[in-house]
């Protein structure tokens, strides 16, 4: 009795370490922020990304950032391999006029040489557009649209959640839904215009709820709109079924959480309380947090 229950406790450890540290490596847990904003000093927020860079962090994420100076086409043309789990889009957005079209800023400064010449496919295809930043100086820049993203951008996402930061993301669902026809799992936007301090404030909480309490999408959504209430716009998540707004973003300490729940771990998870204490430890992540939370 003694060496079947030393062998099943052994095994049992093997299957944690597996679920644990071996699986997870195989597929790296990637997040990425994009700061499309921050090509317009006046836009740029040191302190979202530091802090966003924490929250994902302690929740097990190795996190890449991307400058304004780096949003390119081409950038948007490879966005899936950015960041496969979770990724903040920090890019101005609107709808195309006359159209239901959202199209998400680029940093690179609309030029007619270029939409006649080297994007010109894009440009009669209406791949791409011109917009403008409502700010001083007024700057026009290249935007992608949903039919870029359904026909031009590169390789898929792997069930990723994305966060569209910029105003009336979720007006419309048309890029949304070329998002989660590219494999995003759920997209996040606002209904509305929004200032960047409300944007920032409201998807650090975002993040808040879902990483660290353990909310579901609708569930955090909900609260955000609660803590926050904007006037005309509000936060929202495509698709809007039962599945996606019950759905909850992968953390590391989920994970160890199912591996622990798991049946053959049973017998090791009750009968070993130091190695089972000693395993939450490895998850338990100590910050400082640099916002308000209401």
């Amino acid at each position: 009795m003694y060496t079947v229950l030393l062998v099943t406790i052994i095994l049992s450890a093997l299957l944690v370490v597996y679920y644990l540290f071996l699986q997870s490596r195989g597929e790296e847990w990637a997040a990425a922020i994009v700061d499309q904003l921050a090509v317009e000093d006046i836009l740029s927020n040191p302190d979202f990304n530091e802090t966003s860079t924490q929250l994902l962090a302690a929740s097990g994420y190795s996190v890449r950032y991307y400058p304004g100076k780096d949003v390119t086409i081409d950038f948007y043309e490879e966005l899936p391999s950015k960041g496969n789990k979770i990724m903040l889009v920090r890019a101005h957005s609107a709808v195309r006029e006359n159209t239901t079209y959202v199209d998400l800023f680029t940093s690179e400064v609309y030029q007619e040489s270029l939409a006649n010449g080297v994007y010109a496919y894009l440009a009669t295809n209406r791949h791409i557009s011109k917009a403008s930043f409502n700010v001083p100086p007024y700057t026009k820049y290249f935007a992608v649209g949903p039919s870029f993203v359904s026909s031009v951008m590169r390789r898929g996402f792997s069930e990723s959640f994305i966060v569209l930061m910029g105003c009336n993301s979720l007006n419309q669902t048309s890029m949304a839904e070329a998002l989660v026809g590219r494999g995003a799992k759920v997209v996040v936007g606002w209904t509305g215009n929004v200032t960047v301090s409300d944007t920032d404030t409201c998807v650090l909480r975002l993040l808040d709820l879902l990483l660290e309490g353990d909310y579901t999408v609708r569930g955090a959504v909900d609260r955000v709109n609660q803590n926050y209430p904007l006037n005309g716009t509000k936060l929202d998540y495509y698709p809007k079924d039962e599945e996606t707004g019950s759905y909850r973003v992968p953390t590391r300490k989920s994970v160890a959480s199912l591996a622990l729940s798991h049946p053959t771990l049973y017998c090791f998870a009750s009968t070993s309380a130091v190695g089972g204490r000693g395993i939450a430890l490895l998850f338990s992540v100590e910050r400082r947090r640099l916002y308000a939370l209401i």
